[in-house]
């Protein structure tokens, strides 16, 4: 096989795991096993199919590095299966880029739709709304969408780690055969789109992510438990709170339910005490959220009643997605025979390690973290996150990427002199700060203090945000609590320090409001808005035609600096593993000691980003060394 697959341009690899057991460890690459795996060649030839189970693990792993090694790997899902398991199982890492077929086919999605519509007509957008929610598709669905034919999927479900029959290699050999045509086939599509620099880059940070993925983050375990115990007992005080509060319920109800999905029984608990309560047109549902229930004020005991709730959910979250659970096993539904929608089919806490599951591609280009989310963890648990005895953590993130590159794209020269002048010097800008002094000073026409400029930061912040993201002044005045006439004032202010981002900015929203829908990225990936019908015309989201190109090119330049992380991973001094990825932030763990490795890590930071955005943007990023994560 490897004299065979040696001389190949890339191969196409697919696996088959095992035991299917009622904990799924078939899906665990840290508790299941592989059974067979398949290599299908670019010349058509048939695939070879190794069958694992009995042959020497070192001998099957320095065959795949003969054949595979530096070369291109085509899988679907690789990253979050295929790839895991053979570094897990076999202690194969891949040297080369990895084009997996399903995150090609989910750059094609998100820049040529299809954009589902709404029942009245006048609203069109992705069928997945949710913009960090993964991008996923079955092989079966793809081979049949973009080459026009079936694969028989019936032996997905065998014994892998029984006998392995003639059918089953037919069907290993079809699978891993199939993925060089399809790949051809989105790569063109994509090429066609001048896409085909994005699909490059998704295939050099596929290994990154697995590497990430599979190499865990270390936890304080006693810790975790005794905050996870704490925060049950305060979810069972603020539950007790609450049902003080409302009272006996009606007998047709049974107990008060205050979780965040009971909102039947929180609206009647409200309307109860006098509250109004307002319901969705569609559905007559309650509207209970953190919203609807700060803005309820009267009666006394009714607002009281939903500050408990609110109270209570929060403890909730703290106990059901960051707490006990994390320590379960898996369980397979009886009654389907799969792992339960939004539940892991990983164990998440291995030998002190916590693993995720990163997802590659969201509708904005960025990435995304689940079972558990590391991207999203409360900012008081990031001191659970340690370093193992020997070694060390070094935190890396960008400084207000997002603001620089707006300003870069724009090619606005007025906000991005004081940044370079500030590097130039060898020190740390604000944009935020700079951004404060501008509109201060356009505002009251004079020079202003820095005492002036720090108090009013935080408000220029908010303004930056509000630009970059196409908010209305209307909706800055009411998150400033000012008039809209100053929230007006605020952005204007801005805009006249800003020629070319006020430029820009009307341009995106121009676009918008023709109805020109498709937004890009430096490096061109495409992304379309949704669309909303008003006065008979189609019109596009101002918002996400102003942020896809900045939030997007900051992702690539994430994505790049990230595999340059695994790609030179060799140059660190001190045997680094990338343990967690969090949009402008990375976390690495190296030898306690190893110093020389911030600077590194820093550098590859900027030139991963300067290689997304261009070398003339100012781009800044800190290292730090700690042995927790957030100190």
């Amino acid at each position: 096989m490897a004299d065979e697959l040696e001389a190949e341009p890339e191969i196409g690899l697919d696996i088959e795991t095992y035991p299917r057991d009622e904990t799924a460890r078939s899906l665990d690459p840290r508790r299941g096993a592989i059974g067979v795996i398949s290599l299908g060649s670019a010349r058509g030839a048939p695939a070879f199919v190794i069958d694992v189970k009995g042959l020497p693990l070192l001998v099957v792993r320095e065959a795949l590095k003969r054949s595979l090694k530096g070369k291109p790997l085509i899988t679907h899902n690789g990253s979050g299966f295929d790839m895991p398991f053979l570094r897990a199982y076999l202690g194969y890492e891949h040297d080369g880029p990895v084009y997996d077929t399903m995150v090609l086919d989910g750059l094609l999605f998100y820049a040529k739709g299809p954009l589902s519509e709404a029942k009245d007509g006048n609203w069109k957008a992705f069928l997945k709304k949710d913009k960090d929610k993964a991008y996923t598709i079955g092989l079966a669905e793809v081979v049949e969408k973009r080459l026009g034919y079936t694969i028989d999927k019936e032996e997905r479900d065998a014994d892998w780690g029984g006998i392995v029959t003639p059918a089953m290699v037919e069907y290993a050999a079809k699978d891993a055969a199939v993925l060089l045509p399809l790949k051809e086939k989105l790569y063109a599509e994509l090429e066609e789109l001048g896409m085909a620099a994005v699909a490059d880059l998704e295939a050099r940070f596929t290994p990154s992510m697995m590497w990430c993925a599979t190499n865990g983050f270390e936890l304080d375990i006693e810790g975790w438990k005794e905050h996870a115990r704490r925060a049950k007992e305060k979810m069972q005080q603020a539950r007790a709170r609450c049902d003080e509060l409302a009272g006996d319920p009606p007998e047709e109800i049974g107990t008060w339910g205050w979780n965040a999905s009971n909102h039947r029984k929180v609206g009647q608990a409200l309307e109860a005490l006098g509250a109004k309560v307002h319901k969705r047109e569609a559905t007559g549902n309650y509207i209970t959220d953190e919203a609807a229930l700060t803005a309820i004020k009267s009666p006394k005991k009714a607002k009281e009643l939903a500050r408990a709730i609110l109270e209570y959910r929060s403890f909730e979250k703290y106990v059901t997605t960051w707490g006990e659970n994390w320590f379960k096993e898996p369980m397979v539904s009886q009654s389907s025979g799969k792992i339960p929608s939004g539940k892991p089919a990983h164990l998440m806490v291995v030998d002190g390690r916590v693993y995720s599951k990163y997802n590659q591609l969201v509708v904005t280009g960025r990435g995304s973290s689940k079972h558990p989310n590391l991207q999203n963890l409360p900012a008081d648990l990031r001191g659970y996150f340690v370093a193992p005895p020997g070694r060390m953590l070094l935190v890396g993130d960008y400084d207000q990427v997002e603001y620089v590159a707006a300003a870069h794209i724009a090619g606005d020269e007025q906000l991005l002199s004081p940044l370079r002048e500030a590097l130039g010097r060898g020190e740390k800008f604000d944009f935020h700060a700079i951004t404060a002094r501008m509109i201060l000073e356009s505002i009251h026409d004079r020079e202003v203090t820095d005492e002036e400029v720090a108090e009013f930061r935080p408000r220029a912040k908010t303004v930056n945000f509000a630009v970059l993201y196409g908010t209305s002044y209307k909706s800055l005045a009411q998150r400033l609590s000012v008039t809209q006439k100053t929230a007006l004032g605020y952005i204007d202010a801005l805009f006249a320090n800003a020629p070319k981002l006020k430029e820009w900015s009307s341009q995106q929203k121009a676009k918008a409001k023709r109805g020109e829908n498709v937004a890009f990225t430096v490096l061109g990936r495409a992304r379309l808005a949704d669309l909303k019908r008003r006065d008979g015309e189609w019109r596009a989201n101002p918002s996400q035609m102003l942020n896809h190109p900045v939030q997007g090119s900051c992702a690539e330049g994430y994505k790049i600096a990230a595999a340059m992380f695994y790609e030179r991973r060799e140059e660190f001094a001190g045997n680094p593993l990338l343990v967690n990825m969090v949009h402008d932030e990375f976390v690495l763990e190296v030898d306690d000691g190893a110093n020389e490795d911030v600077k590194l890590m820093n550098s590859i930071m900027i030139e991963g980003m300067l290689e997304a955005l261009g070398p003339r943007a100012p781009i800044s990023a800190g290292v730090k060394s700690v042995y927790r994560w957030k100190q």
